[in-house]
């Protein structure tokens, strides 16, 4: 009989965690994934891929929930020890530069998420190439930030080479393309009234 220490368990606790998050069934993957975290730091290291796999999933719950300040330090966490074992330049690093990024942006705290998403797409862009699906993730997540600030010619501008390069790529229809199309739609509706109510105090 296996013990809960046993690779073959771990893996079975953190897909069974995996799959209550899916199905927003929060409560019941929480735990599942706190112990499988706790056992793997033990058993495996805190380097080890699978713990930052299961904590990264831990942060990204708590995200979900609205509890930022459980999610931020794990998400932390994750990002410093990638940047040291696996290298600033790493795939994996640059999703968790983006993770945190975007948690960062749900804090308001949006000096720190723009330096991460800026670095971010640096990195992308330079390794994976300016049309990768990375650097596509940090340059919407910027859109996103800079929509949120209101700084809107800079999120239009952003928004519109993120449309432009998934209709190339990925095509009109694909999800990814449709969804950036409703942001820069979305952004042309914020930006009108405002500049409606810019024309009337100009008039006054």
């Amino acid at each position: 009989m296996l013990g809960e220490d046993d690779p073959e368990t771990l893996t079975s606790m953190a897909n069974l965690a995996a799959v209550y998050h899916f199905q927003s069934k929060y409560t019941q993957a929480e735990p599942l994934y706190t112990k499988c975290l706790q056992i793997r730091r033990r058993v495996s290291g805190e380097e080890h891929p699978d713990t930052l796999t299961v904590m990264a999933n831990l942060a990204e719950l708590y995200r979900d929930v609205g509890n930022y300040d459980r999610a931020e330090p794990l998400y932390a966490k994750v990002l410093e020890i990638q940047r040291r074992v696996l290298g600033k330049d790493h795939r994996n690093t640059i999703y968790s530069m983006n993770s945190l990024a975007a948690l960062y942006v749900s804090r308001r705290k949006y000096a720190q998420a723009e330096k991460l998403y800026a670095d971010a797409l640096e990195a992308s862009s330079r390794v994976l190439g300016t049309e990768s699906s990375f650097a596509l993730l940090s340059m919407n997540g910027l859109a996103e930030l800079y929509r949120d600030q209101g700084k809107y010619p800079e999120a239009k501008a952003l928004f519109t080479r993120v449309v432009d390069t998934r209709r190339r790529v990925l095509g009109e229809s694909h999800p990814d393309t449709v969804k950036s199309k409703d942001e820069l739609a979305s952004l042309g509706r914020v930006q009108l009234p405002q500049q409606k109510s810019g024309q009337h105090s100009a008039k006054r």
